[in-house]
C-alpha cells in the first residue's frame, strides 16, 4: 500500500508474496503500522463497499465471552448438522442475539445491558438454537450467527477472552458493526440499491 493511502483491497497472493514465509515482516510492536508492497489496488475487484467510517451510534455492549459460548454452541450443532456443502445456509443466517439500546444511549452507560439475562447479551436456547433477548424493538439489533462466526474465526476477539471483554455493537442506516479487539465485522439487510 501506498504511504498516502490507508486503505485498499489487494489481492491475497499479493499479500503472501510481500510477506513469504513471515521472516520479510519486521518484528514490531504489533500496534505499529505497517507498509507493505502489494502492487496494484484491487478495489474493483471488492463486490460492494463500506459505509464511512462516521455517523455510527452505538447500540450496546456485548462481552466477548457470550459471543465464544454462542460460538462454541453452534460448532457442535454444526459438526452434527454441516454436509458436502459445508454449512446450512439456515444455521449461519439464524438470528442469535438481540441486542438492545443501553440506558440513554450515550456509549459510557448501559455497558453490559444488551438484550439477555444477567446482561450477558446472550441466553441458550434448546437445539442448539442459541436466542438472546426479549421483546422485539424497533431499536434493537439482531445479530446472525454467520457475523458471530465471523468475529470469532477471523480473530477479531481473544480465544479465551475475560469477562469485561467488550465487543461494541453499533448501527448505522441498514447497516451493523460489530467491533472487536483486533477487528469489525460489517453486515447489512436489504438491498444496496433500489430497485426502479
Amino acid at each position: 500500500m501506498s504511504p498516502a493511502r490507508a486503505d485498499m483491497v489487494v489481492r491475497a497472493d499479493a499479500v503472501v508474496a510481500a510477506t513469504g514465509d513471515g521472516s520479510a515482516v519486521p518484528a514490531t510492536d504489533s500496534a505499529v503500522p505497517m507498509t507493505l508492497d502489494c502492487g496494484g489496488g484491487a478495489d474493483a475487484s471488492w463486490p460492494g463497499s463500506l459505509p464511512l467510517d462516521d455517523g455510527w451510534s452505538l447500540v450496546n455492549i456485548v462481552p466477548a465471552a457470550a459471543l465464544r459460548g454462542l460460538e462454541r454452541s453452534a460448532r457442535s450443532v454444526a459438526t452434527e448438522e454441516s454436509g458436502p456443502m459445508g454449512l446450512p445456509t439456515s444455521l449461519l443466517d439464524q438470528k442469535v442475539l438481540r441486542v438492545s439500546p443501553g440506558n440513554g444511549g450515550d456509549e459510557g452507560e448501559g455497558a453490559g445491558e444488551s438484550a439477555g439475562s444477567g446482561g450477558s447479551g446472550a441466553e441458550s436456547g434448546t437445539g442448539g438454537a442459541v436466542a438472546g433477548g426479549s421483546g422485539a424493538g424497533g431499536d434493537s439489533l439482531e445479530i446472525t450467527m454467520r457475523e458471530v462466526f465471523a468475529l470469532c474465526a477471523m480473530g477479531f476477539i481473544p480465544a479465551e477472552p475475560s469477562d469485561d471483554e467488550p465487543v461494541r455493537v453499533a448501527r448505522r442506516g441498514r447497516w451493523r458493526r460489530m467491533d472487536g479487539r483486533f477487528g469489525s465485522v460489517y453486515a447489512s439487510d436489504g438491498l444496496g440499491v433500489l430497485p426502479i
